[in-house]
Parts: structure tokens; sequence; C-alpha cells
């Protein structure tokens, strides 16, 4: 996955901190869509390998792990579902009331939401997204 950033400052002469605008898993940006409204920053601050030899304030262009986004995904938008869909069936299997069940579900999408965050959290503070700079578009 490839995505334009700009240099913000050298940490090493092999990394960079750069300031990637935000997008959303559909392709929009997130600064303009109604539904990612909710993101405190429409902009993340990281570290990149900074093959290219990128100074601060360049444009570039910076590669990321195909596979590990998509896999970050289908973990954020698919969780909270599938908890919810197998605790509302679980309950009724057991026979609990439709209420009930509603409510399992309810508190299994929460949880799903909750792990989002911690997973969230866990991925910035490690930062095991890598980014790398490729290209330097603008100087």
């Amino acid at each position: 996955m490839t995505q334009t950033a700009m240099v913000k400052r050298l940490v090493s002469s092999r990394k960079a901190e750069i300031v990637v605008r935000r997008e959303s898993a559909c392709g929009h940006h997130c600064a303009t869509c109604e539904g990612c409204k909710m993101y405190d920053q429409p902009t993340v601050t990281v570290t990149a390998e900074n093959e290219a030899g990128a100074m601060p304030g360049d444009t570039v262009t910076v590669e990321t792990s195909s596979a590990h986004v998509l896999g970050m995904a289908a973990v954020v938008y698919l969780l909270p579902f599938v908890l919810f869909f197998t605790l509302y069936l679980a309950a009724g299997a057991l026979s609990f009331s439709t209420p009930v069940s509603v409510t399992l579900g309810v508190v299994g999408f929460a949880a799903g939401a909750a792990a989002d965050l911690l997973l969230d959290r866990r991925v910035k503070r490690k930062q095991a997204l890598s980014f790398r700079i490729v290209s330097v578009e603008r100087r």
C-alpha cells in the first residue's frame, strides 16, 4: 500500500518522522467523511525508514505492507460483528429470551470495539505497522 506523506523531521540518517493523512479503508479521506469524523486527528505521525534520503518538508511516497494493513482492517471491522452474532446466536441456542439475546449481542459488539481500541493502542506503541519512504515527490 502506498501513500503520500510529508517529512516532519529526521530522527537519524536512516529514519524520518513523517505525517501521513489518515485514510479510511473505503478509500475516502477521513477528514471529509461523516462516518470518520470521530477521529481526533486527520493525520498520523509515524517513524519511517528513509531509503530515499528525504529531508524535512519534502513530500514523499511511503509504502507499507498491504497484507498487514488489510489484516488489521479485517480485525477492526469484523471482530465486533463476529462477537455480536456469536453471543446473540449462542444465547438463542441456550433458549434465552430475545431481549437477553440482543443484550448479549450488544455486549459482544462492545467487547469487540474495546478490543479494537486496545489493538490500536498496541500497534501505535509497538509501531507494528512499518512505513518505508520509497521516493521523494517534491522538495
